[in-house]
């Protein structure tokens, strides 16, 4: 009777066979950006019979998706995929044993970059006048993974990440302020607003570019020599300069006390017969909305006889 319940004993100590289910989701980072579809896949093997399939947000929220299943394998689709799709998502699967089970857990990831840029502020700057570029990425999402980099050409102007507040849960409209400077050089170059959206994937970028408009006073001035001409001969004097907007050129002879007198505008000046009149100094005024430069050129009338 004794050895009998030693026996009996050790049977009841055995231990029990673990369990054989394997149980994959795939996905294991799943990621997609709002509006597209995503779908999660369950799959069993190694059960006994058919399997039984849940699926819960560990947020304690319903999953906003639906589900489709057969013997093996179950899916969660999220179609279109929303923020509200955002979180960790399990899986359990049951074999016909209820103590036959196991759990796969996934995070979702979701993000939204619909959208180019759009920089504002370069259609008319003004030569060493401070000045906001602005760029505005809209309905970013995360916002916090925004980085914006601006470039004048190939130069980096600046690169910093969206100082927005960040609204958890919600698209963004981020912006992007350049305080700038700029230079009659940077007249016709091209500015870029390039947004990089940092997802675990693959880094997603957008960009525009701009030309930039700047308008600067008149320089450059390009002026004829002083000429010599004879009475009854023709002269004709030329002045160019460079501006944003394009220079407007007038043409006065000066005369003494420091009056003048208008005679003429544009960048060629002619005269068909030259009298004792012409002779003297001539001032050429190259101006637009910004400022004005002035040259000046000498005529030295000559003949036989002076009569003047």
């Amino acid at each position: 009777m004794f050895q009998f319940a030693i026996g009996l004993i050790c049977i009841i100590l055995l231990p029990t066979s673990e369990s054989k289910l394997v149980l994959v989701l795939t996905p294991k980072n799943p990621m997609a950006r709002v509006g597209e579809r995503l779908v999660l896949t369950c799959s069993a093997s190694e059960c006994a019979g058919d399997v039984t399939f849940t699926w819960q947000s560990l947020k304690d929220r319903p999953l906003y998706g639906r589900m489709e299943k057969n013997n093996t394998a179950s899916q969660q689709i999220f179609d279109p995929v929303g923020m509200q799709h955002e979180g960790k998502v399990s899986c359990v699967a049951t074999c016909a044993d209820p103590k036959d089970k196991a759990q796969r857990s996934a995070s979702v990831e979701v993000y939204a970059f619909p959208k180019d840029p759009i920089i504002s502020g370069s259609e008319l700057l003004t030569e060493g006048q401070d000045s906001d570029l602005t760029c505005t990425v809209p309905d970013v999402y995360p916002a916090d993974r925004l980085k914006v980099q601006w470039l004048l050409g190939d130069k980096v102007l600046k690169d910093n990440k969206a100082v927005n507040p960040v609204v958890k849960g919600e698209a963004q409209t981020v912006t992007s302020v350049l305080k700038y400077k700029p230079t009659a050089q940077d007249h016709g170059q091209n500015v870029t607003c390039r947004a990089t959206l940092d997802i675990k994937t693959e880094p997603e970028t957008r960009e525009t570019v701009a030309s930039i408009t700047v308008q600067y006073s008149p320089r450059d001035v390009h002026i004829s020599e002083n000429i010599q001409v004879n009475i009854g001969e023709s002269f004709t004097l030329t002045c160019q300069a460079k501006g944003h907007p394009e220079p407007t050129v007038l043409w006065r002879k000066l005369e003494k006390g420091g009056l003048s007198v208008m005679v003429g505008d544009g960048e060629t000046l002619r005269v068909k017969e030259t009298s004792w009149s012409h002779d003297g100094d001539y001032e050429c005024m190259s101006h637009n909305t910004v400022g004005n430069l002035t040259a000046q050129v000498t005529v030295n009338v000559q003949g036989e006889s002076d009569g003047r």
